[in-house]
């Protein structure tokens, strides 16, 4: 695997264990003000991500004929964009599911002992949750950035076909071929 892969890989996961170490530092609980409120925003949030991949996968679909995906056939790295792909829309139902299922149990502040360690069973789901929620953060920004690339390169290879006249100079064709090679 590259370097470049491996990182792109990694750093959602990164994120959920940093989040989930931030949370463990400033002792985060479902205790915390406005606890209801994140749950609520990562609902909505999630809701709306798995509602974007949904329409994007659209265009996945009728792209996969274009030069992008060719190029990632070429680098190898078409499997990587379709397990990106995959990653992202699961940690997106997790996040929502755990979201759901956290506004029950922060109730729950029963204790449960687990190797040596006293805690209830909230703050357990608490940073299940917390972890989730960044691995998602992470794997949503990696599509979504993906997912835009894909857009727009197929905006430029529209342009390259609309722009295509029979008046254009040879200056004026010079200056577009340049535009869509930067």
């Amino acid at each position: 695997m590259i370097k470049g892969n491996r990182f792109n890989y990694l750093y959602p996961w990164i994120i959920g264990v940093l989040l989930l170490i931030v949370a463990k530092i400033l002792k985060l609980s479902v205790k915390m003000k406005g606890f209801p409120g994140i749950l609520e925003s990562i609902i909505q949030f999630s809701g709306l991500v798995i509602g974007f991949y949904t329409a994007m996968y659209g265009l996945v679909l009728v792209s996969s004929n274009t030069d992008i995906f060719q190029k990632y056939q070429q680098q190898g790295v078409d499997n990587i964009f379709r397990s990106n792909l995959r990653d992202s829309l699961r940690f997106a139902f997790l996040a929502f599911i755990m979201s759901v299922i956290m506004q029950e149990l922060r109730f729950h502040q029963e204790c449960v002992r687990i190797l040596s360690i006293t805690t209830s069973w909230s703050q357990i789901g608490f940073y299940i949750w917390i972890f989730i929620v960044g691995v998602f953060l992470g794997t949503s920004y990696r599509t979504i950035r993906l997912l835009l690339q894909l857009l727009f390169n197929q905006f430029l290879s529209s342009e390259k076909v609309l722009s295509t006249t029979s008046g254009e100079t040879i200056d004026e064709r010079k200056v577009r071929l340049d535009k869509l090679r930067n």
